[in-house]
């Protein structure tokens, strides 16, 4: 197995997570920006597996930033601001650069209602349905484009896949 599948993997599990809404804001959003982490280093993974060819590696970053690649580039700002907490001036001055960020933030939490069902022999009571939490980031770039966190995560990962594909990797 490729060595950098083991990363392939961890970003995947990192957006399973995201699929897990119900707990708490600060552990979802903890994997929310570790996903953005693990997906944009897996460039480093593939930069840094001896398996592969090295005129493929020598592009992998190049491939990735490329513009039709959006969500990877994303991703790229999004893992830097994470982990500096602001984009360097340099990564700002590069024109494939993005700016994205997290401008947005919100959380619909689902409450049962009280309850609905009432044994008036036993005096059991019980709700339909159960509590549940669902938490929408949204991400800003630079030309006032907006979207949801989850699914700019859901694209870079199929645009990963396709330059994959495409280096033959």
């Amino acid at each position: 197995m490729n060595e950098y599948k083991q990363q392939y993997d961890r970003v995947g599990r990192f957006f399973s997570r995201l699929t897990n809404q119900n707990r708490s804001q600060i552990d979802y959003e903890d994997d929310l920006w570790a996903f953005f982490q693990n997906c944009w280093h897996l460039k480093d993974w593939i930069k840094n597996d001896l398996t592969i060819p090295q005129n493929i590696r020598g592009k992998i970053e190049k491939e990735a930033r490329k513009y039709k690649y959006k969500s990877i580039r994303i991703a790229a700002d999004l893992a830097n601001r994470s982990k500096h907490s602001k984009l360097t001036p340099e990564h700002l001055k590069d024109p494939k650069c993005l700016d994205a960020k997290n401008t947005k933030k919100s959380v619909t939490v689902h409450v049962p209602c009280l309850p609905l069902h009432l044994n008036s022999k036993t005096g059991e009571s019980h709700t339909d349905g159960e509590c549940r939490s669902e938490y929408f980031y949204t991400i800003a770039t630079k030309d006032g484009s907006e979207d949801d966190a989850v699914q700019i995560a859901k694209k870079a990962i199929a645009d990963w896949d396709t330059i994959i594909k495409k280096l033959n990797i």
